[in-house]
């Protein structure tokens, strides 16, 4: 009983990396293992969270902050002496004589503050949490890209190392033919129906397809290799193939390709208008600041022409100003 038990454990160990290694890779999971695991998506994911934890600082200058300060003072200056005896409230008659002001012994002093600021108005920190949420939008957008290009990756690998898969399968049956026309040749040399180069043109015929089954399986292995990267597992190849590509009408509908050609719904498109968002607004607000800053001003006020005097009069004209209206 222990040795049937044995035996089919044996063979079921055996088998199972057979089993294993028979599981088809589909395209939809192909894409799957993508989304997660690929190293441009998780890159493009670590970036975007980055540049969306920067609006997060921004607050720094609006919300309320506690602080904790602490120091400890140990002095035998005769000022610093007298007052750490002060603020401690153990002042006695005794403290006031001449000697114990001029030669105070040393005397320590512990000082603790708990400090609670909250600001009132800050426009630079609500500006800039404004930009950095445009541009963590903007991150998003540009990931939502880089997924995009990863499956463009992913349908290229697939596809290739299916390909490749076939081309060593169809080099495999024309190896195994031209090795019988091969052998048929040099049967038909011994019997004196062929002649000696005919068979030799044969044998070169035969390791020439060799040559190109070789280079195909290596093809074949690297296709497989460069499909592991792209989905982010290099290590990982025990997956097999399927035996036929799957149709276009099936990768659009796994990848939710739009059926219009349109920029407006693009991801890096809406990415660089949100950019373009960011980027302008501080350069706005600069250049209203500057205009502000440099627009000239009357002695009355922002309306020179309406400018009157107390009296309910223009203001008189000063001298140089007669003096050039008369050389007129």
């Amino acid at each position: 009983m222990i040795l049937r038990h044995a035996v089919f454990i044996s063979i079921f160990a055996a088998r199972l990396p057979g089993a294993l290694a028979a599981q088809t890779l589909s395209l939809g999971e192909a894409f799957r293992r993508a989304d997660s695991g690929a190293y441009a998506n998780r890159v493009a994911d670590a970036q975007a969270r980055a540049q969306e934890a920067q609006a997060s600082l921004a607050l720094r200058g609006v919300l309320p902050s506690v602080r904790v300060e602490g120091g400890y003072v140990r002095t035998t200056d005769p000022l610093g002496a007298f007052g750490a005896t002060l603020r401690q409230r153990v002042v006695t008659p005794a403290a006031f004589e001449p000697s114990r002001l001029n030669d105070p012994a040393a005397i320590g002093n512990v000082g603790s503050a708990l400090v609670v600021e909250q600001p009132i108005f800050n426009a630079d920190a609500l500006f800039g949490r404004r930009a950095a949420a445009r541009a963590g939008a903007a991150a998003r957008a540009s990931e939502d890209w880089a997924r995009a290009g990863t499956q463009v990756d992913v349908v290229r690998a697939y596809y290739g190392a299916v390909l490749a898969r076939e081309r060593v399968t169809t080099l495999d049956s024309a190896a195994s033919a031209a090795h019988a026309h091969q052998r048929v040749a040099e049967s038909q040399h011994r019997n004196g129906l062929a002649t000696k180069s005919d068979a030799l043109l044969a044998a070169v015929r035969a390791g020439q397809v060799d040559a190109d089954l070789i280079d195909a399986r290596g093809a074949a292995n690297l296709a497989r290799a460069q499909l592991a990267l792209v989905l982010g597992a290099p290590d990982d190849t025990n997956f097999a193939l399927p035996a036929h590509l799957p149709n276009t009408a099936a990768i659009s509908r796994l990848t939710g390709a739009a059926s219009d050609d349109s920029l407006g719904d693009r991801a890096d498109v809406r990415g660089g208008r949100r950019r373009r968002r960011r980027d302008r607004r501080p350069g706005l607000v600069v250049e209203r600041q500057r205009r502000l800053r440099h627009r000239p001003r009357s002695p009355c006020g922002t309306r020179p022409r309406s400018c009157t005097s107390r009296r309910g009069r223009r203001p008189r004209a000063s001298a140089e100003t007669r003096r050039a209206r008369s050389h007129r």
